[in-house]
């Protein structure tokens, strides 16, 4: 866990933002108690531990890119449609999922982990940076930092070749592979979209909390997703990008990374 230092920031993205979507605003400003973020996204091999010592029902499909992207029967967290090692994040999780893991490592080790909330994550992710990245707005210079739809991705596909990057990675890389942002945290921008603890609005007028905290309603069919995957374009990678799913849904592109209150 790396520790981010309480501050304030404006969060989502300018109307004049290039690459802006309508659900990045309106901006606003919040203030962001200091927290404690998992340095990496759970791996394959942590989240292992936690299905054999739970015997957690981790069957169905998941929607996952084998020709064509779809829910796919037979894809799962061991075999997401591509081979992983121990050492790369977990995919093909749900939110459900992911708050499980949270509660069990919380009694495992007498901690209190959980989810980011949205804003946390915005905030750690930016580390500093009003920029469309962690790193500046040139997403060229994103090759140091960001696992996403590159030279690599596209080799072999009819969809042509987008960015300019050529990582070597065609799937997710191994946590930690590309270089951190200024807080220390790697794989902020792609590799793996990652569920944050937030009911999913598509604008930020919906009574979001400007204090950090989650938003979250007594029923909340839809989670918040942030940080882009590994299928993803540059401008999808920006740090203001918002996501979301069905909170029981997976998907091979998604993971998550832990959060603890100081």
């Amino acid at each position: 866990m790396v520790a981010i230092p309480a501050g304030s920031f404006s969060m989502g993205s300018s109307a004049d933002e290039v690459y802006r979507r309508d659900d990045e605003g309106p901006q606003r400003p919040v203030s962001v108690p200091a927290f404690a973020a998992g340095k990496y996204e759970v791996t394959q091999s942590e989240f292992r531990r936690f299905v054999d010592a739970t015997d957690r029902a981790m069957g169905g499909s998941c929607f996952a890119d084998v020709g064509g992207w779809d829910q796919t029967r037979g894809a799962n967290w061991l075999y997401p449609g591509f081979s992983q090692t121990g050492a790369q994040p977990v995919v093909c999780v749900s939110w459900d999922d992911a708050s499980a893991y949270a509660a069990w490592l919380s009694q495992q080790t007498a901690k209190t982990y959980r989810l980011l909330s949205e804003a946390e994550w915005e905030f750690a992710a930016r580390s500093g940076q009003p920029s469309l990245y962690s790193f500046g707005s040139d997403a060229a210079a994103g090759c140091r930092y960001m696992n996403g739809a590159d030279v690599t991705y596209f080799l072999g596909r009819s969809d042509g070749i987008i960015g300019t990057c050529n990582d070597g990675y065609h799937y997710t890389a191994p946590v930690g592979a590309f270089a951190p942002n200024a807080f220390g945290l790697f794989d902020m921008h792609g590799n793996v979209s990652e569920w944050v603890e937030d009911c999913y609005e598509d604008s930020y007028a919906a009574g979001q909390p400007s204090d950090g905290r989650a938003f979250t309603k007594d029923s909340c069919l839809f989670r918040v997703a942030r940080g882009g995957s590994w299928i993803m374009i540059p401008e999808i990678l920006r740090s203001a990008v918002r996501d979301s799913g069905m909170q029981a849904d997976r998907f091979s592109l998604r993971g998550f990374r832990l959060a603890r209150t100081l």
